[in-house]
């Protein structure tokens, strides 16, 4: 493997590339899955998401190997382009923008190192993290006494996962960014629930229609085109006969009087959401 480069490269597509491949696709089929959500946004998003994996994947295969490549042969050796720093064969001017450095004589590269101890000519001392995966973190996976302790650790862990995301509701009140006893603040939440709505304050419009059915959304796609949100459907069975028109006038006198208690509970007259 450690013989030249080009070895070395060859192992390392045949190896990573594919484990790669498969991270990146799992990766993007998790974002696509965001498409099956009607919020425009959350498609958006997950399109986005897909397409910089899938992209970054593509330039890991390609440019960061080339990125590799150029390291290896034009910056791996030291000294910096230009500089005279003087060495065991004296004073090195050829620098790191010429192969085959003088330097090269007495400071081997990574690659001629790693070479050297595959052949057990030198030994190439390990880092600490490197140790630490391989004498401590590895062998304690392989236990199967282990791998047990972590999977029941795991399960128990997702059981008040599993809870808690049964126990999310939907925002009810604006979130407040600043502390309850900063003056901003205070006026903020005295504003908001010391004082009621008065009747000249701009609402929500709501419109109620009669006659009409569920919009049929077939076709409709809001993330390529906003203008088109489906097809309303009439009820064929709306008749507009005087009893209706009096059944409606009767509803907008009660809306306009506050006297129908069917929709009481879905109009908002103060902060709180009272009648």
């Amino acid at each position: 493997v450690n013989r030249d480069l080009a070895t070395r490269l060859s192992w390392v597509y045949r190896k990573s590339g594919i484990a790669m491949l498969i991270t990146s696709t799992t990766t993007c089929a998790a974002f696509l899955c965001s498409l099956t959500t009607p919020i425009p946004g959350s498609q958006g998003f997950g399109i986005f998401a897909a397409l910089v994996i899938a992209a970054d994947y593509v330039l890991v295969m390609t440019l960061f190997c080339t990125a590799v490549m150029v390291y290896h042969n034009r910056f791996e050796k030291p000294p910096l382009c230009g500089f005279q720093i003087p060495t065991p064969i004296g004073p090195c001017q050829c620098g790191c923008c010429c192969e085959n450095c003088s330097c090269a004589i007495n400071n081997p590269t990574p690659t001629e190192k790693a070479l050297a101890a595959s052949h057990g000519n030198i030994e190439v001392p390990a880092d600490g993290v490197e140790l630490f995966f391989r004498t401590k973190f590895a062998p304690m996976i392989l236990k199967p006494r282990n791998r047990v302790i972590i999977a029941v650790v795991v399960f128990v862990w997702m059981i008040p996962c599993i809870y808690f995301v049964f126990q999310l509701v939907p925002t009810e009140k604006q979130e407040q960014f600043l502390k309850d006893d900063h003056p901003i603040q205070k006026a903020i939440s005295a504003l908001n629930d010391k004082f009621p709505v008065s009747s000249t304050d701009r609402g929500i419009d709501v419109f109620y229609t009669w006659g009409l059915q569920d919009v049929d959304r077939n076709g409709a796609n809001v993330l390529l085109n906003i203008t088109y949100v489906g097809e309303p459907r009439y009820d064929p069975a709306f008749k507009f006969t005087p009893q209706c028109m009096a059944k409606l006038k009767e509803v907008c006198d009660g809306f306009q009087n506050n006297v129908t208690d069917e929709y009481l509970g879905l109009v908002q007259r103060n902060s709180k959401g009272g009648g």
